[in-house]
């Protein structure tokens, strides 16, 4: 089994054989169709159903009435079954792919008894109204009789739907919750389809696989037939061999424009939708070696744009862009921090409008109501959640606040953010100075200067510096940071307190460590409660890491004690039942690694969470992997990992490690290299400037509007050769680069080596 102890034994080129590969694929399950924007989520799925989920307005984790309101809630749905006898598609033989490649349009795939069955999907940028063309192709020899039947319904999602932690089912059991709906779907293109509405059948079980003999499947198992129904619509018509027909529906779920005429040629909004992407897409033009690679770029960013909700909210003051984190059982609450993992990347891919919306409405939740819970002597100040409380949530905030800003110079929003941003730093600097208390002896009580026992997670109660403290930190260091850019007279006072705070959480790690490199993630106390599985995957002290730097000699053995010790095989996160936290750890250890130099080991936890988190053929990304369940997917379509996903593409290629020095390339693996595409992008927005990276025919090239300053380190992994063009840059140890000079850009070639 490939490890992270293990995995410096293979030369390149074995590693290309595992980097990629491990065990079963994650299954795309639930598929996002709708614009950005919108009052709920519009989903096909992969059973071949499509619906409307929507999401109320000043839900509250922490009141009885949301989980009634939730547990009440209908959805409307269209579904498809196949036949004259009509069965469900099994969606363990159903096939999907993107219309376009990257596009917010699903297609699907059934073949069944020599009768190809493709189902396509699409929201029209213009109306909102949703498509499906349906088309079916007879390839045998004989003529066939091609039937679909369609059924609309409206049933309550609890029925329909498991809590996110049950792999994805669907067959009749399902069917006996879909209550037919009265709005039945227009018919707006036909190919020769007899159309029968409210159809009515009852069948037995010898009128299923009539056609089923030894050199064709099973299909319809006892659980998939569905033998009576009521107000189905029947589509039927004859093929001769070789033939197709199509027609195609129009769905006015609600939010659609309901004024608008229905369209009657599919393709021609395929490409209205296709072109509206493209406009309002952020700006960066990228290539990552491959188009499937590149596609993925391009679908992860729209899909946190479509996760972005527009509601009416009495309880925050008005019309709020509230972010999703993604599936369907808690689409209804923001975590903050998750948002801010999804938001930070799109920041840097010229999405300024919305990330700024989404600001908008995290920095509402400030003295807003939704406070986070903790032993805290003041709440004025602090940045809540609408779902579990963490502590975290106000260091988090300020972290997007400070990028957006410097990344942006929104001038109108530092002028109207600086005070936020001051009086969430001051609250958490006034907590942790709270708890700067002396034992009788005069030495400083264990915990001295860091955060109180708070929620730090779904699952712990407690202080978990881990989960609150280095993140709180990260925020005020951040708003430091900011306030120094603009040379405002809060800094001093803010970067006092901020190194004071490390200084204080360095101690108290400090006090955990042991001697093998076990450093525990919290402080024992009074109160708390912790979560197994929480302490199982994040009981390493990895997080740390991204305050301290893991060259720092504090830390020198946390990783090879984590590796050894934490890790499961090439996971980073591992759960229970084997089941893993998948993203997360892998992207944190993706950046170590590349900051180590240890680049096999930044390429197999680059590979793991692009393997392992995302599903290859819609590119949906989650945060939790099964390696016995392809259908195990809670929260899929997941924010706060696309976020992590687009971070890990970006960072792939331009890095900043340290001040002034920038790690180059480090998620290109030699294969992909040696493949001949290209990898770019431009621009990327940094708090340095704009930058433009490129790796064309052979040639390596790095520009930014403001200019690296002489001193400027630039790192390539191992297996790359640079040979810098001009005389103003030096060669050193370990394939760093050092400018002599200040310079906006530099090029050189770069060719493959030392590859075994």
């Amino acid at each position: 089994m490939i490890t992270y102890s293990n995995v410096g034994n293979l030369n390149y080129l074995e590693l290309e054989q595992h980097r990629l590969h491990h065990g079963i694929k994650p299954r795309s399950v639930h598929f996002p169709l709708n614009l950005p924007y919108q009052q709920g989520l519009i989903f096909s799925d992969c059973a071949f159903n499509v619906y409307y989920l929507p999401v109320p307005p000043d839900l509250n984790a922490k009141e009885i009435k949301t989980w009634q309101q939730v547990g009440n809630i209908n959805l409307q749905m269209v579904s498809f079954f196949f036949d004259e006898a009509p069965f469900i598609a099994d969606f363990r033989q159903t096939s999907w792919s993107r219309i376009g490649g990257r596009y917010p349009m699903s297609k699907g795939e059934l073949l069944t008894w020599q009768l190809k069955y493709t189902l396509e999907y699409c929201v029209d940028s213009s109306s909102g109204i949703t498509y499906v063309r349906v088309t079916v192709l007879n390839t045998s020899d004989t003529a066939l009789d091609a039937v679909v039947r369609m059924l609309a319904s409206k049933p309550k999602e609890v029925t329909v739907f498991d809590y996110h932690y049950c792999p994805y089912r669907w067959d009749n059991s399902r069917f006996a919750q879909l209550i037919p709906a009265e709005n039945i779907p227009e018919v707006v293109s036909n190919d020769g389809f007899i159309v029968k509405l409210n159809d009515e059948f009852s069948y037995k079980p010898e009128d299923f696989n009539t056609r089923f003999g030894c050199s064709r499947p099973y299909v319809a198992g006892p659980e998939m037939q569905i033998r009576e129904g009521t107000n189905f619509v029947k589509f039927s018509r004859k093929l001769d061999p070789g033939a197709s027909a199509s027609f195609t529906i129009a769905i006015r779920f609600e939010g659609s424009n309901a004024q608008a005429a229905a369209a009657g040629d599919f393709d021609a909004v395929c490409a209205g939708v296709a072109a509206y992407w493209d406009r309002i897409s952020g700006g960066t033009v990228a290539r990552f070696g491959s188009d499937s690679l590149t596609d993925t770029f391009y679908a992860v960013q729209w899909n946190n744009l479509q996760l972005l909700l527009e509601l009416e909210s009495a309880r925050l003051g008005g019309r709020v862009c509230q972010p999703c984190q993604g599936g369907s059982s808690e689409r209804f609450f923001v975590w903050t921090w998750e948002a801010v993992e999804a938001m930070r990347p799109m920041i840097r891919l010229g999405y300024f409008d919305a990330v700024k919306k989404v600001l908008d409405f995290i920095f509402r939740l400030q003295d807003g109501g939704y406070p986070p819970e903790g032993e805290f002597t003041s709440l004025h100040g602090s940045i809540g959640t609408t779902g579990p409380r963490w502590a975290r949530t106000t260091g988090a905030a300020l972290q997007l606040a400070v990028e957006y800003a410097m990344c942006s110079n929104d001038q109108e929003f530092i002028r109207e953010y600086t005070p936020k941003i001051l009086l969430a730093a001051r609250w958490i600097l006034g907590e942790v100075k709270a708890t700067q208390k002396y034992n009788p002896d005069g030495s400083k009580a264990v915990g001295f200067g860091v955060m109180p026992v708070a929620v730090a997670s779904d699952g712990d109660r407690g202080r978990i510096l881990t989960m609150t403290d280095v993140v709180s930190l990260q925020g005020v260091l951040a708003a430091a940071k900011f306030l120094e850019s603009i040379n405002a007279p809060e800094y001093a006072e803010i970067a006092s307190g901020a190194e004071e705070y490390r200084q204080n959480l360095l101690a108290a790690i400090a006090s955990l460590a042991r001697g093998d490199g076990y450093i525990s993630r919290r402080i024992p106390s009074d109160g708390e409660n912790i979560a197994l599985s929480f302490e199982r995957a994040f009981g390493g002290g990895l997080a740390y890491l991204e305050v301290f730097d893991p060259r720092d000699p504090v830390f020198a053995s946390v990783i090879p004690y984590t590796e050894r010790t934490r890790f499961s095989g090439r996971f980073c996160s591992p759960l229970f039942d084997r089941i893993h936290y998948i993203g997360n750890t892998e992207l944190q250890m993706f950046k170590h690694y590349l900051k180590l130099g240890e680049w096999k080991k930044a390429l197999l936890a680059a590979g793991t969470f692009r393997s392992c988190a995302m599903t290859p053929d819609l590119y949906l990304l989650q945060e939790r992997y099964s390696e016995i369940s392809d259908v195990f997917t809670p929260w899929q379509p997941n924010a706060s990992n696309n976020g992590r996903y687009l971070d890990l593409l970006i960072s792939g290629l331009y890095f900043e490690d340290r001040n002034n020095q920038f790690i180059l390339a480090g998620g290109i693996a030699p294969a992909e290299f040696a493949s001949g595409g290209e990898f770019s992008l431009n621009p990327l927005h940094t708090v340095g400037g704009k930058v433009q990276f490129s790796i064309k025919n052979g040639v390596l090239s790095l520009k930014r509007d403001n200019a690296f300053v002489k001193g400027t380190r630039f790192r390539l992994p191992e297996y790359f050769r640079f040979e810098p063009d001009g005389n103003f840059i030096k060669a050193l140890p370990d394939n760093t680069f050092e400018l002599l000079q200040d310079a906006n850009e530099f090029s050189g070639r770069i060719t493959l080596h030392n590859l075994f």
